[in-house]
């Protein structure tokens, strides 16, 4: 049976631009706690970065297939480096490549990890380059295997793919964190070994992690992460910062390790905290298993800085609504208790229609913002999806992009702090939390190859969309209606043009066709239809048919290949003059 054009994918755990993910990733990124109230009544001091903002829309939105099918146009993951020549590595996760006008179709890559380089400190007139694992730009290859035309990610390795986490640079090579997925669950940390000189030019790169030893705190598939802060103490330590599940409920809290800062590539170095002000006496696989959680639950992702004689845990609220971004003092790396801070309320923090936005991983940019101010992204996504279940992070290009918010680091004010009793919630799983664009599925991708086919059609203006949560549907996906007003006009030429009712955006459609005088089955004609209609020629090559009743049917399929119930068949004679 043939299969409608796969929709470019949101991500797998990703379900960061199909839905397939929508649902696995679901449970995966479940932070499941929060305060019940957010500190203060003032108006939170953060405000946005216009010109980060605006830098990575520039480069984002650019146009043309030659200009962007190399390049980065939205992403997740959001965490950056200073490299020792000045030059500025940034680490992404769930990746598209190509123009936002291309990701509804076959011309665009999607990968789970990219790096941008950007030279110049100026965002207003920096220049930016993408660093993937090659393959780009060959979309349009048919000389190559379907499947064999999109582009690879920097960072991989066998038995799953990797986010990224954060990092550092560590003499002449940048050490970096990675979440290691199967795609339908988290499965360990990788730690990554590349040379600052390959960030330094080139746009390719292919390094494979180390994995960790992995350790499930509350269960046994439930790994702890490593990898969502790198804090240099000051006391010849670096403390690696993690998150792990704590119960049933999914709730998170943050885990901690300490490692002399020249060995941080050495997991037998690190030591773990066990509580109080203790730590383990071994590490590698020994010492993990006797770490302890630490106070506070936290968003999977997030960010500790020393400011103004404290250690401040800043990331977004997992629960509240609004998700404001919070800051929590504490006089150790690991006394984070319930004073907090609110630094910024997200535009984006509601989750409502029509645009339905998640956000997740705040992250504080190390190096940027002087010695007055800190800057601070979070990373944006949407489960909004058509009648045809295809995201709307595939029809714009901020809806997968990060923001970036400038905090003053006069409002990390322990006397600003107010004391909220943390308490775990338990609200549904974090669906949406990374989303990224469906790649082809092996049957579909089969199919595009056959025809050669590429979607072309020109994408509707999104404000005329009608949106659905994803979150709403167990399967992720809104139901596919069925397929009405099914009619033919029969042509002097023997050919027959066959319309119906759109069924709505991103909907494609399967033709059956039958002869029934010589009582043939229903069988699906070659080419699906992204439009109502289309022109079918049943005479050809069989002109000893001519006069004989041909029927139809049209049956829908969304974007994962779902299908709707199918039109009442219609019958016709088919006559070549």
């Amino acid at each position: 049976m043939p299969l409608p054009p796969p929709s470019p994918r949101r991500s797998d755990l990703s379900r960061r631009s199909p839905l397939a993910a929508v649902v696995c990733a679901a449970a995966l990124l479940a932070a499941l706690v929060a305060a019940p109230g957010h500190a203060g009544a003032a108006a939170a001091p953060g405000t946005p970065n216009t010109a980060l903002n605006q830098m990575w829309a520039r480069y984002g939105d650019g146009t043309g297939y030659d200009t962007m099918c190399g390049r980065w146009s939205g992403g997740d993951g959001t965490q950056s480096v200073l490299l020792p020549s000045g030059k500025r590595a940034w680490f992404f996760s769930d990746t598209y490549l190509g123009q936002v006008g291309d990701r509804r179709g076959f011309y665009r890559s999607f990968i789970h990890n990219s790096i941008v380089v950007q030279s110049g400190t100026d965002p207003a007139t920096a220049t930016l380059r993408t660093v993937t694992g090659g393959n780009t730009c060959q979309e349009k290859n048919t000389n190559l295997p379907f499947d064999q035309r999109y582009a690879n990610a920097p960072v991989s390795g066998p038995g799953g793919f990797y986010w990224s986490g954060t990092g550092k640079v560590l003499g002449s090579n940048v050490v970096w964190f990675y979440l290691k997925s199967s795609g339908s669950a988290f499965l360990n940390t990788g730690m990554v070994t590349i040379p600052v000189s390959s960030l330094e030019s080139g746009t390719v790169l292919n390094v494979t992690p180390t994995d960790l030893p992995a350790f499930s705190y509350h269960g046994s598939t439930n790994p702890i992460f490593w990898g969502s802060e790198l804090l240099e103490g000051g006391d010849g330590y670096t403390y690696v910062y993690g998150w792990g599940t704590v119960d049933d409920a999914n709730a998170k809290k943050p885990f901690l390790a300490r490692v002399p800062t020249a060995q941080l590539a050495d997991f037998n170095a690190w030591r773990f905290y066990t509580g109080g002000s203790s730590w383990t006496s071994t590490g590698g696989a020994t010492g993990q298993a006797q770490a302890q959680p630490l106070q506070i639950y936290t968003d999977p992702m997030y960010s500790v800085v020393q400011q103004n004689g404290y250690y401040w845990h800043i990331g977004l609220d997992p629960v509240a609504a609004g998700r404001p971004l919070l800051a929590r003092p504490s006089t150790t790396p690991w006394g984070f208790g319930s004073s907090q801070v609110e630094l910024y309320r997200p535009p984006e923090g509601t989750h409502t229609s029509p645009y339905f936005y998640n956000i997740y991983d705040a992250h504080v940019q190390r190096g940027m913002g002087g010695t007055s101010n800190l800057v601070v992204s979070y990373n944006v996504n949407t489960t909004a999806v058509s009648q045809g279940c295809r995201s709307r992070a595939d029809y714009e290009g901020p809806m997968y992009r990060a923001r970036f918010v400038t905090v003053p680091r006069s409002a990390l004010n322990p006397s600003a702090a107010t004391s909220v009793q943390a308490v775990k919630a338990s609200p549904a799983p974090e669906r949406g939390v990374r989303e990224g664009v469906r790649t082809p599925s092996a049957a579909s991708a089969a199919k595009a190859a056959s025809t050669g086919a590429a979607r072309a059609a020109a994408a509707p203006d999104p404000s005329t969309i009608q949106w659905y949560d994803a979150y709403a549907f167990a399967s992720g996906c809104p139901p596919v209606p069925g397929v009405t007003g099914l009619a033919t006009v029969p042509k002097t030429d023997g050919s027959v043009d066959l319309t119906w009712n759109d069924s709505g955006p991103d909907i494609t459609y399967v033709t059956y066709e039958r002869n029934v005088t010589d009582g043939e089955p229903l069988s699906p004609l070659g080419l699906w239809s992204d439009e109502p209609h289309r022109s079918v020629q049943p005479l050809f090559l069989n002109m000893e048919d001519n006069g004989d009743t041909y029927e139809w049917q049209i049956e829908p399929y969304n974007a994962f290949g779902t299908t709707g119930p199918r039109s009442t068949p219609v019958r016709t004679t088919v006559r070549a003059n």
